[in-house]
C-alpha cells in the first residue's frame, strides 16, 4: 500500500507540475544577465573533423551549416535544431564529390532553406565549384540544386542573403589564372535557383580588383541594395584590404565602393549586416603586429565610415568571422587566442558607437574555451528570443559541432501574470497566480529583485492577497534576485467579474481577469426544490465545495466544472421555476444526482487516506462519468432504441 500511495503522490505532483509549466509557456527556462547559456548541443558525425559554418533562424528553428567526416572526405551536413532546447529536429548531408565537399552559408524565408558551399564533383585534382541548394523547411528534403563551375580550379561559394526578387551569392572563382581568384556575385531565382539573366552579365558580376587573392567573403540585402564584403590584394602581395562594396539588388551596378587598409599586413573581412541605421562589417587587420578583431558601422547612403572598433586581447592571433545585428546591439563571433590555444569569443557592441555593453557577458565579451586544441565561434544570428552561435570545439580530441543558445540580456520592461483557474467559488482562494518579470521581448528576466504590487478591482470587504493558500494578507510581493517568478494566492468574499492587477516601479503593468462565482448550489436542484437552504441543496453544496474543492487540485476542478455548468443552466432553471409542474418532474430526474453525490462523497472518503488532491480527482471524475451516463449517454441510447424499433415496425 506504501509504494501505492508513493506512486499516486508522484503521479499526481507531475501532472500539477507539467500544468503549471503550461501556464507561464516555458516558465523560467532563460537567464540572466547577457550571454548566459541557454542550451548548448554538439555533433559529432565522425571521428574526423566536424566543422559548422553557417546559422540562421526562424520561429520553427535553428538552421546549421557546414561539413562532416564521416564519408570518408568531407560531406555537406545541414541540421535543423528546437529553439528551445537545440535538440536534432532533422539532418541532412550531401555528397556530391569524391573529394572535400562544404556547405559555407545559409538563408531561409517562408518558402524554404538556401545553402551555399561548394564541392568537389568536377573530378579533377584541386577542382571546387560553386553549390547552391534548397531545401524543404520541415524535414530538409532535397528541392532543387545549383552548381557553378567557372574555372578547371578552385570556385568557392561563401555568402548568401536573400529577399523576395531572388537570392544573392558571393565568393570567388579562379577564371583569371592559377593564383588569381576574384569575386563572383551571382542572383539567382527563389524557384528554381536559375540565373537571373537581368542581373549583371547573365546572372553573374565578376570583379577582379587585383592579380592576387581576392575574395567577396559575405553579403546581406535590405530594401536600398546588397552589401557585399570581402578582400582585394590590389596594393600588393602580402598586403590584403577590406572592400564593402553596395550594388543595386536589380541589374547589380556599383552603387559605391570602400575599401579599408589599417596596416600592410593582412587585413581581411568575413562577415556583413545591415539594419536602418547603417551597415557593420567584421574581420581581422594586423595594425597591432597581430592579427586583432576589426569592426565597422558604415553609411548606407555611400559606405563612409561611421565608428570602427578593434578588439586585441592579448598576443596571438583573434579573427572575427560573424556578425549579427539586432535592437539589443550587434553581436560578434569569432575566436581569441587567450588560453594559448583558439578559443570562442562572442562580444556585444552597441550599434550607436560600436562600445561594449556592459551587460552581456563581463564587460560585452564572454570567452569560452572547451578545449585545449582549436574552438572558434564562426555564425551568429539572432532574434528577440537570443543569440544563437555555431562553431566548433576539439573536445572529442577532433573537431565537431558546437552550437549555443545565449540570452539577450536586456533589463526588465514589464510584467505578466497568470491568474488560474479563471473562475472560482465566492469565499474560497484561487489555486495560484503567477507574476513574471520579462524583458520587452517577453523573455523571462532573473537578475535583481523586484517588488511587485498587487491590486484587485473587487468591492468585497474581505478581499485579499497572500504568498501562501489561506495565509497572511499582503499588498506586494518580491520577485527576488536569480528568478523571474514569483507565485501568490486570491481569496474573495464578493461575486463579480473582477481584474487582477500587478504594477511595479518602471514596468509596464499587466492585468487578467478573475469571475467570482456566487457560493450557491446547483442552480437547477435549487429551483426545483424552491430553496437553497433544502437539504438535498445544502448538501450537494456540500461535496461540492467542502469535500471536492477543500484543496488546490478540488478548486481546481470545481471551478473550470462551474464555468462550464453555469454558461448553460440558468435558462434551464429559471424554466423550472416559472412551470410549477416541473418541480416535481425535476426533483425525480434528480433522484440520481443526489445517489451520485453521497457515493462521490464516500468515494473521497475512501481515497483520503492515500492523498487530498488525489482523493478530490478520483470523485469528481467518478461524479462527472456517472452524470454524464445518467443524464445524456443513456437518454441517448434510449432514443436510439425507439428509433430503431419504429423503423423495423415499418
Amino acid at each position: 500500500m506504501t509504494n501505492q500511495k508513493r506512486n499516486l503522490r508522484l503521479l499526481l505532483a507531475l501532472a500539477l507540475l507539467v500544468f503549471t509549466s503550461s501556464c507561464l509557456a516555458a516558465g523560467n527556462v532563460y537567464a540572466s544577465p547577457g550571454g548566459e547559456v541557454v542550451w548548448t548541443q554538439t555533433s559529432n558525425p565522425s571521428s574526423e573533423d566536424d566543422y559548422s559554418y553557417g546559422v540562421a533562424v526562424d520561429s520553427s528553428g535553428v538552421f546549421v551549416v557546414g561539413y562532416d567526416s564521416s564519408s570518408g572526405d568531407w560531406q555537406w551536413r545541414i541540421e535543423k535544431r528546437s529553439l528551445t532546447n537545440g535538440s536534432l529536429i532533422w539532418s541532412q548531408t550531401s555528397d556530391p564529390g569524391a573529394g572535400n565537399d562544404a556547405a559555407s552559408d545559409v538563408a531561409s524565408d517562408a518558402s524554404g532553406l538556401f545553402v551555399v558551399g561548394y564541392d568537389s564533383s568536377p573530378g579533377s585534382s584541386g577542382n571546387y565549384q560553386w553549390r547552391i541548394e534548397k531545401r524543404n523547411l520541415a524535414d530538409g528534403s532535397l528541392m532543387w540544386s545549383q552548381v557553378s563551375n567557372p574555372s578547371v580550379i578552385a570556385d568557392f561559394a561563401y555568402g548568401v542573403s536573400i529577399d523576395g526578387s531572388g537570392m544573392y551569392v558571393v565568393g570567388s572563382d579562379n577564371s583569371p589564372g592559377l593564383t588569381d581568384h576574384q569575386w563572383r556575385i551571382e542572383k539567382r531565382g527563389l524557384t528554381d535557383g536559375s540565373l537571373i539573366p537581368t542581373f549583371g552579365t547573365g546572372g553573374v558580376i565578376m570583379e577582379n580588383p587585383s592579380s592576387g587573392g581576392d575574395v567577396a567573403s559575405d553579403v546581406t540585402v535590405d530594401g536600398s541594395g546588397m552589401y557585399v564584403t570581402g578582400y582585394d590584394y590590389s596594393l600588393g602581395s602580402g598586403n590584403s584590404e577590406w572592400r564593402i562594396e553596395k550594388r543595386s539588388l536589380t541589374d547589380g551596378s556599383l552603387l559605391w565602393s570602400q575599401t579599408s587598409n589599417p596596416s600592410d599586413g593582412y587585413d581581411v573581412t568575413y562577415g556583413v549586416a545591415v539594419d536602418s541605421s547603417g551597415v557593420f562589417v567584421v574581420g581581422y587587420d594586423s595594425s597591432s603586429g597581430n592579427l586583432q578583431w576589426r569592426i565597422e558601422k558604415r553609411r548606407l547612403a555611400d559606405g563612409t565610415l561611421i565608428w570602427s572598433q578593434t578588439s586585441n586581447p592579448g598576443s596571438g592571433d583573434h579573427r572575427a568571422y560573424g556578425v549579427a545585428v539586432h535592437s539589443s546591439g550587434v553581436y560578434i563571433a569569432g575566436s581569441d587566442r587567450i588560453p594559448g590555444n583558439d578559443e570562442w569569443r562572442i562580444e556585444r557592441r552597441s550599434a550607436a558607437d560600436g562600445t561594449l555593453t556592459s551587460t552581456f557577458g563581463t564587460g560585452g565579451i564572454i570567452q569560452e574555451d572547451p578545449s585545449s586544441g582549436a574552438d572558434s565561434s564562426r555564425g551568429v544570428a539572432v532574434d528577440n528570443s537570443g543569440v544563437y552561435v555555431v562553431g566548433y570545439d576539439n573536445s572529442p580530441g577532433k573537431s565537431e559541432w558546437r552550437i549555443e543558445r545565449r540570452n539577450l540580456g536586456l533589463s526588465s520592461s514589464k510584467l505578466a501574470i497568470t491568474v488560474f483557474p479563471s473562475s472560482v467559488i465566492v469565499g474560497s482562494w484561487t489555486s495560484v497566480c503567477t507574476v513574471q518579470r520579462q524583458d520587452e521581448f517577453g523573455n523571462p528576466v532573473t537578475s535583481d529583485s523586484t517588488i511587485v504590487n498587487l491590486a484587485s478591482t473587487s468591492t468585497g470587504t474581505g478581499k485579499k492577497f497572500s504568498e501562501t493558500s489561506g495565509g497572511a494578507a499582503v499588498t506586494s510581493i518580491t520577485i527576488p534576485d536569480g528568478s523571474s517568478t514569483k507565485d501568490f494566492y486570491y481569496f474573495d468574499d464578493r461575486a463579480g467579474s473582477w481584474s487582477i492587477s500587478v504594477s511595479a516601479a518602471g514596468l509596464t503593468s499587466d492585468n487578467k481577469p478573475l469571475t467570482v462565482s456566487p457560493r450557491s448550489g446547483c442552480v437547477i436542484a435549487t429551483a426545483a426544490y424552491g430553496s437553497d437552504m433544502a437539504p438535498e441543496v445544502s448538501y450537494m453544496r456540500h461535496v461540492r465545495d467542502d469535500v471536492i474543492g477543500s484543496n488546490e487540485v478540488g478548486r481546481l476542478l470545481v471551478g473550470e466544472w462551474n464555468v462550464f455548468y453555469y454558461s448553460w443552466s440558468p435558462p434551464l432553471a429559471q424554466f423550472i421555476t416559472s412551470h410549477d409542474l416541473a418541480r416535481p418532474i425535476f426533483r425525480v430526474l434528480l433522484l440520481p444526482l443526489i445517489v451520485t453525490v453521497h457515493v462521490t462523497a464516500l468515494i473521497y472518503t475512501s481515497c483520503m487516506p492515500v492523498n487530498a488532491e488525489f482523493a478530490s480527482l478520483v470523485a469528481f471524475l467518478f461524479a462527472a462519468v456517472s452524470s454524464s451516463t445518467v443524464y445524456v449517454v443513456m437518454p441517448l441510447m434510449t432514443l436510439r432504441m425507439i428509433h430503431r424499433k419504429r423503423f423495423i415496425l415499418s
